[in-house]
């Protein structure tokens, strides 16, 4: 009976009732594995940079981007971005980084390159990140004879926007 008194070794203890004779209808998921599936669909880090669908992550800079000014002579457009630091045998990789890009000039896959991995991160005490960074186009615009802007006078595209990423 629930909340009846029984006396083991002089103590009072409260009865319990054990419920575990309830059959399992559905088995427990692994919800550790839900989130780190849907994590990686978010980021879609297994695809090189510009082959990325229009979800997640890559959803939210297509949505935000292109930024223009108030007379349509200059924009900022979205290029695409990159998480952690990828290098070629040159050096650090100047462009977008990813799975499956390879360098201009040696035209290997490039290599991710982790300051931390997750052991060292967990010995210091810190937390582990990579980088997240945005491939940015600014253009600018001529001005026609009547006013308006017409054809295009400068393109300059930058990696920006570089903020630690969990």
């Amino acid at each position: 009976m629930i909340g009846q008194d029984t006396a083991v070794n002089g103590h009072k203890q409260l009865e319990r009732r054990d419920f575990a004779r309830i059959p399992t209808i559905i088995d427990l998921p692994n919800l550790i594995e839900v989130q780190q599936k849907s994590y990686a669909r978010f980021l879609q880090q297994e695809r090189p940079p510009l082959d990325r669908e229009d979800r997640g992550l890559e959803a939210v800079f297509r949505s935000v981007f292109p930024i223009a000014d108030f007379n349509g002579m200059a924009s900022l457009e979205y290029a695409g971005y990159e998480i952690g630091v990828w290098e070629s045998e040159e050096g650090e990789y100047k462009g977008l980084g990813g799975f499956g890009v390879v360098g201009e000039n040696t035209h290997r896959p490039l290599v991710y390159h982790a300051k931390y991995d997750v052991d060292e991160c967990r010995q210091k005490g810190i937390t582990y990140a990579d980088p997240l960074r945005v491939m940015v186009r600014l253009v600018v615009r001529e001005k026609s004879a009547d006013g308006e802007p017409s054809t295009i006078r400068d393109v300059k595209e930058q990696r920006s926007i570089s903020v630690k990423f969990l």
